[in-house]
Parts: C-alpha cells; structure tokens; sequence
C-alpha cells in the first residue's frame, strides 16, 4: 500500500528485490518486493525524482522547492550529503549505470558529482537553457541532453559537441553501444546520433514509431526553461 495515491517515480533496485517510490509530498518509500512490506520510510522536501546508486544508496531530488538541493542516501536511510551547486536550483538529475557519479543540471548549468562523498567532480561547459532530459554513461565519460532544437554531448575534458534543429523537440530515448544516441523527434522521427562524427540517422518516418516516449533513463526531471 503506497503512502499517497500519487507517485512521483519508481525505481528497482539491482537484486531485484526491493523498490523505491516517491510520493508527490516528498515520502520516499523502500519496499521488500516479495511481501510488499515497507522496509523503510524517508522524507524529502518534496523532490520529484529518485535514483539507485551503488552500494544500496539512493540519491532523490528535483523539487519545487528552489533552495532543496538532492539528497543521497546509505542503505540504513540514513541523510549522506547534499549535492548543493554552487548555484541555481537543480531541475533535472540522473546517475550514471554504475551507480557512483549523478549529474545535476539547471537553468543554464550542469554539474558531475562523486555521490559517495558529494564531491562535485567538474562543470559542464556551454549548457542550453531549455535542457530536456539527461543521459549519463557508466562512469559519466559522455552526458548527453536534449533541448528545444537539439541534442547536446559532453565528453571528459570539456568536450561539447552538439546537433541542432530549431523548431523540433528532441526526446532522449537512451544510450547505445559507441556512445549513440537513441532519441525521439516530434513524437514522430526515430534517430540514432553519434556525438562523434556528428551524423543523424533516420531509423523511421513515423508510422510505426509509437506517439509516447518510453519511460527510463532519459528523464531525471522536468524541462528546464522553455
């Protein structure tokens, strides 16, 4: 029995036997997915997104709250850190598939942290201010974003490399093997980018492309800016 009728997100942990939801008044929940028991009750200032990390901890965040910055969590449940920029509220947040790095991003700003410590590990040069969704590889080499007209890569050392289509809005869908980028365009085109040499391909014109964006790793929050 979920604590609001309202969840927010909905995260599975790697043994596949817990779950962690977070209800829209900020409750962060850990539940035993064999007998549906709440293992753990957590509360946050209303943030609307959670992800697993490694080492059974957890990092929630994203909230109306302009000053709530994220919050990782051990396995105990018990407060680590916050992951506070050095400014502007975060918007959006995603961690990398191994579980050790999350990337915060802003109206303007993007930030790569080491969660077990809340170091902030380096910021992201040149960021859009309508940014989408957040993509992060293993451990947060490559960040890629969408954004109004676009699709945008950083590698390690700064390096930016965007795709740019003004008018169009880009959906990130997921990583692929070589760094690609799987994305939905307008709800209708799928395509595959590759940051590094730039190309777009075309996999579908549309007919068969179903009219939604899969759930998953391209989220981490709501639309920056417009």
């Amino acid at each position: 029995e979920c604590p609001t009728n309202f969840i927010v997100d909905v995260q599975v942990f790697p043994d596949g036997g817990r779950l962690a939801t977070l209800g829209v008044q900020g409750e962060l929940v850990i539940w035993d997915a064999a007998t549906g028991a709440a293992a753990q009750r957590l509360h946050t200032p209303s943030h609307r997104v959670v992800r697993v990390l490694a080492w059974g901890r957890l990092v929630s965040g994203v909230s109306p709250e302009q000053d709530a910055a994220p919050l990782v969590w051990d396995s105990s449940g018990r407060r680590l850190h916050q992951l506070r920029p050095p400014r502007g509220a975060v918007a959006l947040l995603e961690a990398s598939s191994c579980g050790e790095m999350v990337v915060t991003a802003g109206l303007g700003h993007a930030f790569v942290w080491r969660a077990a410590h809340g170091f902030m590990e380096r910021e992201l040069p040149s960021v859009p201010h309508s940014l989408r969704g957040l993509l992060v590889s293993r451990r947060a080499e490559e960040v890629v974003s969408s954004y109004a007209g676009g699709l945008v890569a950083w590698g390690l050392g700064g390096v930016r490399r965007a795709h740019q289509e003004p008018g169009r809005v880009f959906e990130l869908l997921g990583l692929l093997c070589g760094g690609r980028v799987a994305a939905l365009v307008d709800l209708a085109e799928l395509v595959v980018w590759d940051p590094r040499t730039g190309e777009l391909t075309l996999l579908d014109s549309g007919r068969d492309v179903p009219r939604f964006v899969a759930a998953g790793r391209g989220g981490g929050g709501g639309a920056v800016g417009g």
